[in-house]
């Protein structure tokens, strides 16, 4: 994540904890919301382009899967962040972040820092796009 102090281009992208009193692991996690929309206001989500449908059939998935003995499953979410966002593109996965914590909170504009990522973030609509279209230039070798 960057540091940006420009306030006035891109998009901020609203996000909140999550907390989960029953995980014995990660306890609160932050979770990015593109859909969100403002008042009157269209989300990251509605200005993005999904792109083509890379992914492959469900139902081959499913039938080769059922063909052996032991199968493997995982979570793609973190995959996600293998794919990185060019320098001019961060200016519209940016969010809002409090410098210093603690019993005197200060929410001024000087403990709050502006960050910007530098990875593809689940949950925006063209993400799964940008992942099999990486997965796909990797298996025909390109870089």
């Amino acid at each position: 994540m960057n540091s940006d102090q420009n306030i006035n281009t891109g998009y901020f992208l609203p996000h909140h904890a999550v907390v989960r009193e029953q995980k014995d692991s990660t306890k609160v996690r932050i979770v990015f919301d593109a859909s969100s929309k403002g008042n009157g206001a269209l989300s990251l989500n509605d200005c993005l382009e999904s792109g083509p449908n890379l992914n492959p059939d469900l139902l081959k998935i499913i039938l080769r899967f059922r063909l052996h003995k032991i199968a493997f499953c995982a979570d793609i979410q973190l995959a996600f962040l293998e794919v990185g966002i060019a320098n001019e593109d961060r200016e519209f996965l940016k969010f809002l972040c409090i410098k210093k914590e603690g019993p005197n909170l200060d929410l001024s504009t000087r403990n709050i820092e502006t960050l910007r990522y530098k990875r593809v973030t689940f949950g925006v609509t063209c993400s799964s796009f940008l992942l099999a279209a990486r997965a796909g230039l990797r298996k025909c070798g390109a870089q």
